[in-house]
């Protein structure tokens, strides 16, 4: 305690906004017993002491919602599941075992080739239980069972791990036999498992776990001393996420079986059936994670006079964040500053172009929902050779794009033993960085106080095209290439022209209303709105868009044919060459400028 309080005066002579208290791993405190919290309270009023505002911090370490790991030790029943695909080996002749992990069976069948019309063959039913691995027992014992009688001695063997198994069928040409089971998520974590975050009832236990015994400890703090909670990373952790009630919620919502078409969420083909699959799932999967987690969690906060604040992952690459959270834009409006972390010493530079896109969606959001700011977790895995100059490049950056309130990440109370590269470096009191640190926050604390509440001027807006991304079905590209690069490529252009722009999301378009020439959402007010390369667009939008056009407000495509789906409530249909006539590209050179700087690139 007593180094701790050498920091908490540290912090308040420096000036410091407020910490925020994150047990990370080391902790020597149990966390989550009444110590810990007791540990709390005491920091707390040390701080209150100097007039240095908490936060308080809702997990150990992440992501939120696991309670340090004690909701899935006591209730299993939670523990985060994902759909995984397998599917019986080419050569596997009639008779023979298909092979395949234990889990909770969804389905298993036969698969007609896609794109033809016909009804798989549901085997569910036929799958069972077989044990193929032996073990041979060198000293099987009697007195195992018979202790107090001489030793008889017989060979044993036994079989173990159980698999699902379904005897091979006639497998028609060109169909395929593949199976469907739920399984752990999050078997990397520090937990070995994850929390279900589309389950509202742990998301209930973990509020009472943590939230309510921080109300219990400190919550006489609360909207005062102790102003905001930070969360970090919530989301459902896998790809393909399931959780009890998905398929008989998704057939009352959509209106079809989602089990026998399992299959399209892990194809990328073009089908219609398959791209609205896509689609519906990660609808379904947004919602249901906003209202089982984020809603419960913004409504606490709300009752107990605290701000929300933190982020949710993924924030800059479109491929991710469409098979991981769906759409964070909607998201953000449970927060009180749209939030957003930079976890590499890197800018949006032209080497890094995909950055502009999570600080660029931050900011839109806190002008278009009119919040206050944005908040910037910064600087955690900057590495141990990392220099306080390569922390004011990102840290002006940041405030430039917009950002009003730098999380620095971290000011460690030990960097002893590992420690030192859990999430290096520390920026802390003891650091060499402090000094330098200090200065950074002098330097920039005048323009974050400038923007705080502040109407960016913007006159270009982007549509947001996740949709897209969703009917795609890709999660993962390590390349700079294909539609994820034309849209960086977009945005870098519009930066590095001085071309203020926002993203804007389909569902804000709808809202949005047109006067005086100019688009206007929230704070926001926008010229010019530029519809990237997409395939998939709502028929609301496309309405949109061709009211705007007919109303005379400036809107460019990037690609002369426009989107090839319409997604109406009944489904998708093509986009017919005459809805999207009259609209023209964007000239770059046209488009209104902030300032007329030229950019060298670098």
């Amino acid at each position: 305690m007593p180094a701790i309080k050498r920091q908490v005066a540290a912090f308040a002579r420096a000036g410091v906004g407020a910490v925020a208290l994150h047990p990370r791993d080391g902790l020597l405190v149990p966390y989550g017993g009444q110590p810990w919290f007791q540990l709390v309270r005491t920091i707390a009023m040390e701080c209150a002491r100097r007039q240095l505002p908490v936060w308080l911090y809702d997990e150990d370490p992440f992501p939120s919602g696991n309670a340090g790991g004690w909701l899935i030790a006591e209730q299993p029943e939670f523990i985060g599941q994902q759909i995984e695909r397998f599917e019986a080996p080419v050569g596997l002749r009639p008779g023979e075992s298909f092979l395949f992990p234990t889990g909770k069976l969804l389905w298993a069948g036969i698969l007609p080739p896609a794109g033809r019309n016909l009804s798989p063959i549901d085997l569910t039913a036929q799958v069972g239980i077989l044990r193929h691995h032996w073990e041979v027992s060198p000293r099987w014992d009697s007195r195992w069972y018979y202790p107090a009688v001489p030793r008889y001695d017989c060979p044993r063997a036994i079989s173990s791990y159980p698999e699902f198994a379904l005897q091979m069928p006639r497998v028609p040409q060109g169909w395929k036999l593949v199976a469907f089971v739920a399984r752990t998520t999050g078997k990397d974590s520090p937990w070995g498992a994850v929390v279900d975050a589309l389950n509202p009832a742990a998301t209930q236990a973990f509020i009472k776990r943590i939230y309510n015994r921080y109300a219990a400890t400190v919550g006489d703090l609360f909207g005062r001393e102790i102003p905001a909670l930070f969360i970090d990373e919530p989301k459902p952790h896998a790809t393909y996420a399931w959780t009890p009630g998905l398929f008989e919620n998704f057939q009352r919502t959509y209106g079809y079986d989602l089990r026998p078409r399992l299959e399209h969420l892990f194809s990328v083909g073009a089908d219609p059936d398959q791209i609205l699959t896509r689609l519906h799932y990660r609808d379904w999967i947004s919602q249901r994670f906003e209202a089982a987690w984020l809603q419960p969690v913004a409504h606490w906060c709300r009752q107990h006079r605290l701000a929300l604040v933190g982020h949710i992952s993924p924030e800059d690459d479109l491929m991710q964040q469409a098979t991981s959270i769906g759409n964070l834009m909607p998201l953000q409006k449970h927060f009180t500053l749209a939030g957003l972390d930079l976890i590499i010493p890197a800018v949006g530079d032209v080497r890094h172009r995909l950055l502009n896109v999570g600080v660029t969606l931050a900011v839109s959001c806190a002008q278009q929902q009119r919040k206050p700011g944005v908040l910037s977790e910064t600087l955690a895995c900057s590495g141990l050779t990392t220099t306080t100059a390569t922390a004011a490049r990102i840290l002006a950056w940041q405030t430039v794009m917009g950002v009003n309130t730098i999380v620095v990440h971290a000011a460690f109370s030990s960097m002893l033993g590992l420690r030192r590269y859990e999430a290096p470096p520390d920026f802390g009191p003891q650091s060499p960085y402090w000094l330098g640190m200090q200065t950074i926050d002098r330097g920039l604390r005048p323009f974050w106080e400038i923007t705080r509440d502040a109407q960016q001027i913007a006159p270009v807006a982007i549509l947001w095209p996740i949709r897209s991304f969703q009917a795609a079905g890709v999660s993962w590209e390590d390349r700079d290439v294909g539609p994820r690069k034309e849209f960086n490529d977009l945005l870098a252009a519009c930066l590095e022209n001085q071309i203020g722009v926002h993203l804007l999301d389909e569902a804000e378009l709808k809202t949005a209303t047109l006067r005086a020439g100019r688009l206007r959402v929230g704070r926001a007010s926008y010229k010019v709105l530029l519809v990237p390369p997409v395939t998939t667009l709502s028929e609301q939008t496309v309405r949109c868009l061709r009211q705007l056009k007919r109303s005379g407000f400036r809107v460019h495509t990037m690609i002369g044919a426009g989107p090839h789906w319409m997604q109406t409530a009944r489904g998708l249909r093509v986009v017919p060459p005459k809805v999207w006539s009259g609209f023209s590209g964007p000239d770059m050179a046209g488009l209104p400028r902030l300032l007329p700087v030229e950019t060298n690139r670098r």
